[in-house]
């Protein structure tokens, strides 16, 4: 029992490890520079203030930024999700019904987090063949 437990856990790392593996790069969509849609370096004026950005926001950075803030989402209520049933397995206190409530949280917590990735997968493939298309 405990090895599947340790199996899941590592399980569940792996995969929230994958779920937000667009924090380096801001996000989970890749920037419209990074699939050839619009926007360049070259859109910037560098003012006293700083650099300003005169490109117009196109309506793919739009749905892009909007699809970036639905992951985050959904993979940080997912990690709660996964800590409320650790934590429930962990007092249960010998009761099996609360220990077994708390893993099957955890075993669902973990499968949501595998979706979140794989259509954080999926929409990046998307925008890569919107990328080959518009150019």
């Amino acid at each position: 029992m405990i090895k599947k437990l340790i199996g899941f856990v590592f399980a569940g790392v792996a995969i929230t490890s994958i779920a937000l593996a667009g924090w380096g790069n801001g996000g989970f969509v890749d920037t419209p520079d990074q699939v050839g849609l619009g926007g360049t370096s070259s859109d910037t004026i560098n003012t006293a203030q700083g650099n300003v950005n005169t490109a117009d926001e196109s309506i793919l950075d739009v749905v892009k930024t909007f699809i970036n803030y639905v992951l985050w989402l959904l993979a940080l209520i997912a990690l709660g999700v996964l800590l409320w049933g650790g934590f429930q397995m962990v007092t249960a206190a010998g009761d099996d019904g609360r220990y077994k409530a708390g893993f099957t949280i955890l075993r669902q917590a973990a499968i949501g987090l595998a979706f979140i990735a794989l259509a954080w997968i999926v929409v990046r493939f998307i925008f890569f063949i919107i990328g080959f298309i518009v150019q």
